[in-house]
């Protein structure tokens, strides 16, 4: 592990909440990795909680499976993607074209200031900032 494994975590990180697509797996021979830990975190807005409940339930009912019936832990992996995999890869994908643009701080300044305090208000509650022009 060591210094190489830590360079890559600060690679997917932004502000320590992990960011980028979910990782291909989620089972490590006897371990079950869910919330942060595991990056399943909305990379657009950082929300973790409602992932990680769902996480840690699929994690728990896994290995429940496992010790009860003999399931490999690997099931956990089908679970957590089925149920996971789209929202977190789709956000993924959304924040790297959104860091795209607005990957320096002068550029998002800008943006910011030019659609205002009303405008971010709109935005926040996914209507179109009215300084652009366009009718909610």
């Amino acid at each position: 592990m060591g210094r190489q494994h830590l360079g890559a975590i600060r690679e997917r990180t932004r502000w320590w909440v992990p960011v980028g697509p979910p990782p291909p797996t989620l089972t490590r021979e006897n371990v079950l990795l869910c919330g942060d830990a595991a990056n399943l975190v909305m990379a657009t807005n950082g929300g973790g909680i409602p992932t990680a409940m769902l996480s840690g339930w699929l994690s728990g009912q896994a290995a429940a499976q496992h010790v009860r019936n003999g399931t490999p832990l690997t099931s956990y992996d089908d679970a957590w993607r089925a149920a996971l995999f789209a929202p977190l890869d789709r956000a993924a994908r959304v924040w790297g074209f959104g860091d795209h643009f607005a990957r320096y701080d002068p550029l998002l300044a800008l943006g910011m200031r030019y659609i205002g305090t009303s405008g971010l208000d709109a935005m926040m509650r996914l209507r179109w900032p009215p300084r652009l022009g366009r009718n909610s």
